[in-house]
């Protein structure tokens, strides 16, 4: 019975680790793909000024729109914290995908 006992709890211990090893890669990947993450390598959030729109393509701006841009400096540990500045849109130059 000791010999059973044994090995169920070395079974469930194995079992506890690969779940742990398992939900670590899976952590790191989603870390990587956190918008702190993806900002803190040089990437900005454009949002429009006047309703907090995201922008998501260039054709949702026109001349003359304000914006506020926010990106995550060094450090950075959440999306309050992060930069931000506010500009005006002097030209739009939609990119392939518009």
């Amino acid at each position: 019975m000791a010999d059973a006992r044994a090995r169920l709890v070395r079974a469930v211990q194995a079992r506890f680790g690969d779940a742990r090893a398992a939900l670590q890669v899976h952590a790191g990947r989603l870390d990587g793909l956190s918008p702190l993450r993806v900002m803190a390598r040089g990437y900005a959030v454009v949002y429009r000024a006047d309703d907090g729109h995201l922008v998501r393509r260039a054709g949702e701006l026109q001349p003359g729109a304000s914006v506020r841009l926010r990106w995550a400096p060094p450090g950075c540990d959440s999306l309050a914290s992060c930069d931000e500045a506010e500009a005006t849109v002097t030209r739009v130059k939609p990119g392939g995908g518009d």
